[in-house]
C-alpha cells in the first residue's frame, strides 16, 4: 500500500512529529511504502533533531508564499510542488494536526481517501480558549468542515478519550482508534528500572514543558503542597523536567513559595535522550496533571519505564479499558486534594507498586507498540482504499 503522510511541521518537532515518524517507519517496517511529506523550515526542532527514516522517503516542500487567515498562515504550494506531490499516487493520505490551516490542501492536491489524526486538537477545554466563541478554531472549524471534513473517509483517535471527543464535535463522522509507541530516539534507552532504596526523599517527576494551564501544573504544585504537608516521617521532592513556556516557570516558582514548598521543587530544563531515561529510573513516581491531552507522550514513555503514575483523567493514553485496573496506575480529578491524597497513598507503599507495575510490563508494552499501532492504521486504510465515501457530511 502506498502511504503518504501529511504533516507540514515535522521539521520543527515535538510530540506529533515524534509521532509520524514513529507511524511511518513502523508502516515500512511491515512492507508499506511511505512518504512523508512537509513544509521546509529555518526554525530549529523542539526537543530533538530529526532523523529522517531510511525506509520512509521524507518530500520537503517549500511554500511559494503565504496568506494570513484568521492569524493563521496558509502556505501556498507552487504548480510543480503539487505535480511532484501527486506523482507520488499514493492510495491513502494521512492527514496529522489540526488547527492547521495547510491541511486544507490535502484534499485539493490528491484524488484518493484521506485520513485525518487531530491529535489532541479537539479536546473540548482547547476549544474553548481564545476570544470570542472558540477565536480562530471556530472560523477554521467552519472552513474545515466544508473543505476538508467532507472529504475525509475516517478520523483516527490516539486513545478512546480522544476518540469520544471527535465523535461530539463531529457526530456523523466515522472514528477509528490507534495508540501509538515511545519517541523512536528514546525507544533504545527503555530498559525498566526501580530506584535503588535509599534514605533520600521520595521523588516525584513530571516531563513536558512549563504550559500551566494545558499541563496542570498549578495543579500539581498543589498537590504536591497539599502532601508535603500532611506526610509524616518522609520528605519529598518534585522534579519537572521540560522548557519554559509562556513565562511558566516564574508563574510556578511564585506559586510554589507561597505553598513554602519551593525548595523541594526543581526545574531542570530541557532534559533528552539517555539522561531523561535516566531521570525516570531514579525518580520513584511520575506525575501529571494535565487539562487536556489527547494521548500524552511523556506518560506513556513513563508507564513503560514501569513508573506507578498519578495521572489526570484528562489523558488520553490511560483511557484504554485494559489499563482500568492497573493499580499502580491512579487516575484523579483535577482536583489539589484528591491528587495530594494518591500521592501520600503512593509514597507508604512503593515496593507493592513497583511489582505492580512489573505485573503489567507486558501488556503495557503490547498497548503501546508501534508495530500493533502501525497494522491497526494498515486495517483502517485497508477498509477505505479506493473508497470516495466522506467519514462526514455537514
Amino acid at each position: 500500500m502506498k502511504i503518504l503522510h501529511w504533516y507540514p511541521n515535522l521539521l520543527r518537532g515535538g510530540a506529533v512529529a515524534n509521532g509520524v515518524l514513529g507511524l511511518s517507519h513502523s508502516q515500512a517496517k511491515l512492507g508499506a511504502d511511505v512518504v512523508i511529506a512537509t513544509a521546509s523550515t529555518t526554525t530549529e526542532p523542539l526537543y530533538y533533531s530529526i532523523e529522517r527514516p531510511k525506509d520512509v522517503e521524507l518530500f520537503e516542500w517549500h511554500p511559494r508564499w503565504f496568506i494570513n487567515f484568521q492569524g493563521r498562515g496558509l502556505r501556498i504550494l507552487s504548480r510543480n510542488t503539487i505535480k511532484k506531490l501527486r506523482s507520488f499516487e499514493p492510495e491513502i493520505v494521512h492527514v496529522h494536526g489540526e488547527f492547521n490551516i495547510d491541511n486544507l490542501h490535502a484534499c485539493r492536491i490528491f484524488h484518493c481517501p484521506v485520513v485525518l489524526s487531530p491529535r489532541g486538537a479537539f479536546a473540548p477545554r482547547l476549544l474553548k480558549r481564545g476570544v470570542g466563541l472558540w477565536g480562530g478554531k471556530y472560523a477554521y472549524l467552519k472552513l474545515a468542515k466544508k473543505i476538508l471534513y467532507e472529504k475525509v473517509v475516517a478520523f483516527h483517535g490516539l486513545s478512546p478519550l480522544e476518540k469520544v471527543q471527535i465523535e461530539e464535535l463531529l457526530p456523523t463522522s466515522h472514528v477509528y482508534c490507534a495508540a501509538q509507541g515511545p519517541n523512536l530516539q528514546l525507544e533504545k534507552y527503555l530498559i525498566p528500572g526501580v530506584r535503588e532504596e535509599s534514605f533520600d526523599a521520595i521523588q516525584l517527576i513530571c516531563v513536558g514543558r512549563l504550559d500551566v494551564y494545558t499541563k496542570g501544573l498549578d495543579y500539581l504544585v498543589q498537590a504536591f503542597a497539599y502532601a508535603v504537608k500532611r506526610m509524616q516521617g518522609k520528605r519529598l521532592c518534585l522534579r519537572l523536567i521540560g522548557p519554559d513556556c509562556r513565562g511558566g516557570k516564574e508563574h510556578l516558582k511564585r506559586l510554589a513559595r507561597s505553598l513554602g514548598v519551593l525548595g523541594q521543587i526543581t526545574f531542570e530544563g530541557v532534559v533528552i535522550g539517555k539522561e531523561l531515561i535516566q531521570a525516570l529510573k531514579a525518580s520513584d513516581i511520575y506525575v501529571q496533571m494535565s487539562r487536556y491531552d489527547g494521548f500524552g507522550q511523556s506518560v506513556c514513555e513513563a508507564l513503560l519505564m514501569n513508573k506507578p503514575a498519578i495521572l489526570s483523567r484528562e489523558i488520553g493514553c490511560i483511557s484504554y479499558a485494559d489499563i482500568e485496573d492497573m493499580s499502580h496506575i491512579r487516575k484523579v480529578h483535577l482536583n489539589g486534594g484528591e491528587a495530594g491524597d494518591a500521592i501520600i497513598d503512593f509514597a507508604g507503599r512503593l515496593n507493592e507498586l513497583n511489582s505492580l507495575a512489573k505485573f503489567h510490563s507486558s501488556q503495557l508494552k503490547t498497548i503501546f507498540s508501534w508495530e500493533s499501532a502501525a497494522q491497526a492504521h494498515l486495517n483502517a486504510y485497508a477498509q477505505f482504499s479506493g473508497s470516495r465515501l466522506p467519514a462526514y457530511s455537514n
